[in-house]
């Protein structure tokens, strides 16, 4: 493991180049989806996921296959789960950038007798709940009912899941709240997470 960190290690620093560039975790920081955590929390929590599934896995691997076990902690911990570690990590920030830079939702909206229509195109999700949320508040106001076209909205995340929560509450108070051309993908989140109990899907 030793030899690893100093060899293996340079050799993956080398191939991926890692920069100064900040996290998603400080750079949008939204409180639900990225937040950033302190170190002495993150290195306990890579601790305990060792500590954890280490001793019951190594057991019963050793128990499988034999003192050949040991080799899996050189081609899969070193090897594999740093290169991968680094791969993903590396692709989650490049992605997250890459959507901070290019708008990736859409929001359309017409208000006639305090009925707004508001038509999503393109993922609500971390990065673009913000800019709905903030539509929303300036519409609300003096509405009595507000429906939301998801014919072209392909994601949704618990952060726009956030968003719909907060103007259905506000909606309850003034009026009704509906959402139509909801897409079998964001179905099944809204399922899973209980949200069809929540909003007024048609």
């Amino acid at each position: 493991m030793i030899l690893g960190f100093l060899i293996y290690g340079r050799v993956a620093e080398a191939v991926f180049a890692p920069d100064d560039r900040k996290t998603p975790a400080v750079a949008i920081n939204d409180g639900v989806d990225c937040v950033p955590m302190k170190p002495w929390k993150a290195f306990l929590v890579q601790l305990l996921n060792i500590a954890g599934t280490g001793p019951i896995f190594g057991a019963l691997m050793g128990a499988v296959f034999g003192p050949v076990v040991f080799l899996w902690i050189v081609f899969g911990s070193i090897l594999g789960g740093a290169a991968h570690n680094q791969k993903t990590g590396r692709k989650d920030r490049n992605h997250y950038t890459e959507m901070r830079e290019n708008k990736m939702l859409n929001v359309n909206k017409t208000v006639e007798n305090q009925i707004a229509t508001v038509s999503l195109e393109g993922r609500l999700d971390t990065v673009t709940a913000p800019e709905l949320e903030k539509e929303l508040q300036a519409l609300l106001p003096g509405l009595t009912e507000l429906k939301l076209d998801f014919a072209k909205l392909d994601y949704i995340s618990s952060a726009g899941l956030r968003v719909l929560l907060s103007a259905q509450k506000v909606m309850n108070k003034q009026g009704e709240m509906t959402l139509t051309n909801v897409s079998e993908a964001v179905m099944e989140i809204f399922e899973v997470t209980g949200f069809t109990d929540i909003l007024t899907i048609r």
